[in-house]
């Protein structure tokens, strides 16, 4: 099973954030994949702030937007999670 990656993006020039949760090994393949994912859904000038590796083990800690989220990235590879964007 492959890696899954919390990734937090910022998007255009009011400072939109949103975190992706990516499936890959590689972090800098889930950043450029969460990149090209905020991008493709509309936003412009898209720029990772950070990310980090999700602890399995950890994911029933979460609410049901995350959970759902992190299974839809082991389905289709990326999922973004819109409920609440900061900076």
């Amino acid at each position: 099973m492959a890696t899954l990656w919390i990734v937090q993006v910022s998007a255009e020039s009011d400072g939109r954030a949103f975190n992706v949760i990516v499936r890959d090994d590689d972090r800098s393949v889930a950043e450029m994949t969460a990149q090209s994912a905020v991008s493709s859904d509309g936003w412009t000038d898209v720029r990772v702030l950070r990310s980090g590796l999700i602890a399995e083990d950890r994911l029933s800690e979460r609410d049901a937007v995350f959970q759902g989220a992190a299974a839809a990235a082991r389905d289709l590879g990326w999922a973004i999670i819109r409920y609440r964007p900061t900076i």
